[in-house]
């Protein structure tokens, strides 16, 4: 099963969910 991919069209990025989830939490803090 391929992994479940997430386009980010503001960075331009294709991402598996779990890495998307993690680069949102660390924008989200060094938005803080």
């Amino acid at each position: 099963m391929e992994p479940h991919l997430v386009q980010c069209p503001k960075y331009g990025w294709t991402v598996e969910q779990v890495e998307f989830d993690h680069i949102t939490a660390v924008l989200a803090q060094e938005a803080v």
